[in-house]
C-alpha cells in the first residue's frame, strides 16, 4: 500500500491496482518487456491484478509469466 498526501485535497490510500490486458497494457498480444519490468516495480508497492473478457485466449498465460492474480470478465450481449 502507498499513501499520497494531495496538497488540499485529501490523503488517496492505495493498495490494489487493477489492469486490463486487451488493448491497454498488450499490443497484438505481447506485453513489452519494458511494461513487464515497470509492472515488477509495482508489485513491490501494490496487489496488481489483470482483468479481462480474454478475448485473445492469453489472460492466464499473461498472468503467469507476471506471476499475477486475474479475473475473467464475461462478455455481456
Amino acid at each position: 500500500m502507498k499513501i499520497y498526501e494531495i496538497p488540499n485535497y485529501k490523503r488517496l490510500e492505495i493498495e490494489n491496482i487493477l489492469l486490463d490486458i486487451n488493448g491497454t497494457i498488450q499490443f497484438n498480444g505481447k506485453i513489452s518487456e519494458e511494461l513487464k519490468q515497470k509492472i515488477m516495480e509495482l508489485k513491490q508497492k501494490f496487489k496488481i491484478i489483470l482483468i479481462s473478457a480474454d478475448t485473445r485466449g492469453n489472460l492466464k498465460k499473461i498472468a503467469s509469466e507476471l506471476d499475477l492474480n486475474y479475473v475473467k470478465l464475461k462478455k455481456f450481449n
